[in-house]
Parts: structure tokens; sequence; C-alpha cells
């Protein structure tokens, strides 16, 4: 005295409770996915700045470094040229001096 009625309604129920936990659990891992990707893209954003950054203060190095030998060089010039001029050295030494003033106001504008 078995009713296949009553067996085909428990599992369509018992289906449907099977099909809620899969989505759930599938809602569930693509929030995880979610943060994952959003975390490694955090990651990603914050390596490419560092990057940014570390572009940035070589560059200014390197600027640095290229102001520093052409200075030295201007120098160099302006004490063959005043030699060469007959001036003492006394007069070369107050050239470099308005040179040394010049350059750090540059610096202060900069």
């Amino acid at each position: 005295m078995h009713d296949c009625g009553q067996g085909e309604e428990a599992m369509s129920v018992k289906g449907g409770v099977v099909a809620k936990k899969v989505s759930r659990t599938f809602r569930r891992l693509h929030y995880y996915c979610e943060v994952a990707k959003w975390k490694w893209q955090q990651t990603l954003r914050r390596e490419r700045l560092q990057l940014k950054r570390e572009e940035i203060q070589y560059k200014e190095k390197l600027t640095k470094q290229q102001l520093q030998v052409q200075v030295m060089e201007l120098r160099a010039r302006l004490g063959k040229a005043l030699d060469e001029a007959g001036q003492s050295p006394a007069q070369a030494k107050k050239y470099l001096a308005l040179l040394k003033q010049k350059e750090e106001r540059e610096r202060g504008i900069e």
C-alpha cells in the first residue's frame, strides 16, 4: 500500500532543499571569488603606485645629478675663462659665489 504521489512530493521537497543549498553555496563561492579578485586588484594597484614613486624618485635623482654635473662643468669653464682673462683668484671666487647664490635661488623656486 505504497502511494507513489507522496514519494514524488517528498522528492520534490528534498530536491528544492538541495537546490537552495547549491544556490547558497554558489553565491558564497561567487562572493569569495569577488573578494579575492578585489584584493588582487588592490595589491596590483599598490604595486603600480610603488613603481611609479620609485620611477619619480629615480628621475629626480638623475635630474639632480645632471644639474650637479652641469654646475661643476660651468665652474670649471668659468675658472678657466677667468684664468685666461688674467683675473685674480679673488675675482674668480667672487664669480663662483654669485653662481652659487643663483643656484640656491633656483633651487628655492623649484
